[in-house]
């Protein structure tokens, strides 16, 4: 599996805190990757393996097990955030209602 740089990808879920889980795909959403911060790269939010060895590492993606090497938890993800900016969001309270 191949994602090149620049890819978009989707927001699916996030099982834990600052833990998101990425949608490359552009249909199956069962085939996505997780991504977290890494210390070792300034906290940036890089590819999450399962388990990472001295050179591999371990992720799940579409339910089967891949091995990628040690530099791909270096790959970071990037928010476009003038998108979030650009989003309005209105909310309304309810006052509620007597009976």
């Amino acid at each position: 599996v191949v994602i090149k740089k620049g890819t978009p990808g989707v927001f699916l879920f996030s099982p834990k805190s600052y833990r998101f889980a990425i949608s490359f795909h552009e249909k199956d959403d069962s085939k996505y990757l997780m991504f977290g911060p890494n210390n070792k790269n300034d906290g940036k939010f890089g590819l999450l393996a399962k388990d990472w060895e001295k050179f591999d590492g371990t992720v799940t993606y579409n339910n089967e097990k891949y091995t990628v090497k040690n530099q791909s938890a270096f790959s970071t993800l990037l928010v476009d955030l003038r998108k979030f900016i650009k989003d309005e969001r209105t909310s309304k309270i309810e006052k509620g209602r007597k009976i």
